[in-house]
């Protein structure tokens, strides 16, 4: 498993909660999860509205049904304590294991018993002894995660920041394909 983040505190917890697993699950999970890494980025949902999960476990599409990636979303994994950021990271982990358990098609049995899935992933977490660290988890998202969000949300402070982002990903697509901006086209039209 590589872990493909810059950021020491997703580092550090994510090692800390890989060490603290029993040997046999760990075995599981390694055969199980390629990559972990960070996402700078908010994150949005299939729908276009705001995903705002601190972290998530992702199937590798086009590569075969089993590999898997745990992706930390800093935007929001950053309001968390370190403590909390372990319940995070074990809580990942046992996504992982459960999803290892279920096999092919693991995605989508998951995610059509979403619910279902965060309340076992967090009670096997609390079996392999993070029950201080879920239980942090829980109530930092709840008094201070959720709130946070909501404001910036109502500030438009994360509106302006996915729209920022797009039009970076705009502009370097069309530098790398050789496509002239909105702008420049407006300007030759303007000349003709």
């Amino acid at each position: 498993m590589r872990i493909l983040t810059k950021s020491r505190r997703v580092k550090q917890a994510f090692r800390t909660a890989w060490r603290r697993l029993p040997p046999e699950d760990r075995g599981i999970v390694a055969g199980f999860v390629r990559w972990v890494q960070a996402d700078r980025e908010w994150g949005l949902g299939f729908s276009g509205e705001l995903n705002p999960e601190s972290a998530g476990l992702y199937p590798l599409f086009g590569v075969d049904e089993r590999p898997a990636g745990i992706l930390f979303r800093l935007t929001v994994a950053r309001l968390f304590s370190d403590a909390a950021l372990i319940g995070i990271a074990a809580h990942e982990l046992a996504h992982a294991r459960r999803a290892a358990a279920i096999g092919k098609d693991w995605n989508d049995a998951m995610r059509t018993r979403y619910g279902q899935e965060e309340r076992a992933a967090d009670r096997l977490a609390m079996q392999w002894g993070f029950s201080a660290e879920i239980h942090i988890k829980d109530e930092e998202r709840r008094r201070i995660v959720n709130p946070q969000i909501e404001r910036w949300s109502a500030e438009g402070r994360i509106a302006r920041a996915i729209y920022r982002r797009d039009r970076e990903q705009e502009a370097r697509f069309r530098v790398r394909f050789g496509l002239s901006s909105e702008q420049d086209e407006a300007d030759q039209v303007k000349e003709k």
